[in-house]
């Protein structure tokens, strides 16, 4: 079961980006973003919208961004599984 998330133009525009690159071969695309525009939200879509079937890891200097990027995959899937 997915949580609707609506997300803003911009956010929505930075996943069409990078699931197009990712339709073109890149494997590594980059998503600049200013803070406090919802990276982690943009991110936390990732798996629905690149229809990932692996694993993805989220890297952050402080433990409570990594908290926050679980919550929010949690709130968009709350069938997503941590480590």
């Amino acid at each position: 079961m997915q949580t609707t998330c609506h997300l803003r133009a911009y956010q929505s525009e930075a996943l069409t980006a990078v699931r197009d690159a990712y339709r073109a071969g890149k494997r590594r695309v980059i998503v600049s973003l200013p803070t406090g525009s919802g990276k982690t939200v943009v991110f936390a879509h990732f798996p629905r919208v690149l229809k990932m079937k692996k694993r993805l890891l989220v890297l952050a200097h402080r433990e409570e961004l990594l908290l926050q990027a679980r919550d929010t995959f949690r709130s968009i899937d709350p069938e997503f599984q941590t480590r």
